[in-house]
């Protein structure tokens, strides 16, 4: 199995080309350093964009709200009259500090678009009516719009919705789930550009500092299988990273691994396995890496640190792998309540804290430095075994390495 086996079964839903994406002073909500910048392509009387409204509000209330920042760009399509009006209202409303309030209020009343309802909804948010109706006529306001459009459009974002997840492009009114795993990616790229020195300020401009200046045209092709380093590599240590097995031990095993991958379960049985026939020789240290198309697994690798806190992680470990199938939020707190000792109200507050996400995100971030995109994978005295290998081959490799 390669390195790469999960992420080869898919097709990336964002092209791989990052665009050079400049925002300013659009209307934004989320911090200015925050580690995912989503850009949205958009219009008032597009019902796809109406559609897609709803999935980035649950974006903004999803644990991933703290690492990003939506950015809106106009794109008013020509065959919708109402479009630029609906543009020019928002913006007219941008001016008094109402442009979120008012975005929602013309999607909320997409159908009844017009200068009637402009004017109402102006009302509702008790916005000076003189000044909101020569704004709706400023014609630097429709070239603020129209400069958005040649922006967007340059960049081959000629229809609506459109997104820009730190520059990489995505189209159409994508479910939750590809929004969540897009961004999860751009959070992993991030991550890395941190663990290598790079400060959250700034941290969009450097990202896509070198993107395409216009649009490239590019086929959907599957991602490339990089070649398995031939040496041991070494594994930088994470203190705390949870070991099982030899205190002395002849081979250490580090396994990069995801409970919701079905290959990891079946990848953790054959460490079973291993630690029983090398009880004196072998250590095993799990590392991390929630693949971005698993919706719980990253909840679930911290649900895991946090039992680890209290002596626990071992048998929360098994427990996840155990209904690894099923996972779900209020699952992985059930299984956080049938560990025999754990302090159920402790692991709720340490399952959120910020010293457990980052010790995930380490592990992430160790993954992405020597290669492993996909689990689970396995490093023995530094030599990759990649995949849900049987244990004939661990043991082949074990006593190669054995002194």
């Amino acid at each position: 199995m390669s390195l790469l086996f999960s992420s080869l079964l898919l097709f990336s839903s964002a092209q791989s080309v990052v665009y050079h994406f400049p925002v300013n002073d659009e209307p934004s909500l989320g911090s200015a350093d925050a580690l995912v910048t989503l850009v949205v392509v958009s219009e008032f009387q597009c019902p796809f964009c109406k559609r897609v409204k709803e999935t980035l509000k649950q974006l903004m209330e999803s644990p991933m709200a703290e690492d990003l920042r939506i950015v809106f760009f106009h794109n008013p399509l020509n065959f919708h009259d109402q479009a630029m009006p609906a543009a020019l209202a928002a913006e007219a409303a941008r001016v008094q500090g109402k442009f979120w309030p008012m975005h929602d209020l013309l999607f909320e009343n997409q159908r009844e678009l017009g200068e009637p309802l402009y004017l109402r909804l102006a009302m509702e948010l008790n916005l000076d009516l003189g000044r909101f109706q020569r704004d709706m006529e400023s014609s630097e306001l429709k070239a603020r719009i129209e400069s958005q459009k040649q922006q967007a459009v340059r960049l081959g974002a000629r229809g609506t919705p459109g997104f820009f997840i730190n520059g990489r492009k995505l189209s159409g009114a994508q479910p939750y789930e590809t929004f969540e795993a897009a961004v999860k990616e751009a959070l992993g790229r991030a991550l890395v550009d941190l663990h290598y020195g790079g400060s959250r300020q700034g941290v969009y401009q450097r990202l896509i500092a070198d993107g395409a200046r216009e649009e490239v045209k590019e086929k959907p092709t599957r991602r490339p299988r990089p070649p398995e380093p031939k040496g041991p590599v070494v594994i930088r240590a994470r203190q705390g990273a949870m070991a099982i097995g030899a205190k002395e031990p002849k081979v250490t095993i580090v396994s990069f691994s995801d409970f919701q991958c079905p290959f990891c379960v079946r990848g953790a049985k054959v460490m079973e396995e291993v630690l029983k026939a090398y009880p004196e020789d072998v250590r095993v240290v799990f590392r991390h890496l929630p693949l971005s198309f698993h919706a719980h697994a990253d909840l679930a690798a911290r649900a895991a640190e946090a039992a680890g806190l209290q002596g626990f992680f071992w048998p929360m470990h098994d427990l996840l792998f155990e209904h690894s199938r099923q996972l779900s939020p209020e699952l992985i707190t059930e299984l956080a309540g049938r560990v025999p000792g754990l302090d159920l109200g402790q692991w709720r507050m340490d399952v959120k804290s910020p010293a457990i996400r980052e010790a995930v995100d380490a592990d992430k971030a160790e993954a992405a430095r020597v290669g492993v995109r996909g689990t689970p994978n396995f490093f023995l005295n530094g030599h990759i075994v990649s995949g849900a290998q049987p244990f004939e081959r661990f043991k082949a490799k074990i006593d190669e390495l054995m002194p």
